[in-house]
């Protein structure tokens, strides 16, 4: 892992927040797949990274209620209990 993404964890470890690192994702491509230079994706770039965010946004930060039931409140879902 490189030194921003480790730092990145360390901290959101540290005060409990989630954190996704797209950096192994985005590895998975040849840089020219994804990059249209340095730092800005092409429009396969930002799938993929849409994708991988909206699958940690619901396996992870947001994951089904264990009953099924869920209600919307705002940007945030919370289960019913």
């Amino acid at each position: 892992m490189c030194f921003p993404q480790e730092m990145a964890e360390k901290i959101s470890r540290k005060y409990g927040i989630s954190y996704l690192n797209l950096l192994p994702i985005l590895k998975k491509y040849q840089s020219n797949q994804i990059f249209n230079d340095q730092c800005h994706l092409w429009a396969f770039g930002n799938k993929v990274v849409s994708d991988a965010i909206f699958r940690w946004l619901k396996d992870v930060v947001f994951p089904p209620a264990p009953s099924g039931n869920c209600v919307i409140m705002g940007n945030v879902t919370k289960a019913l209990g």
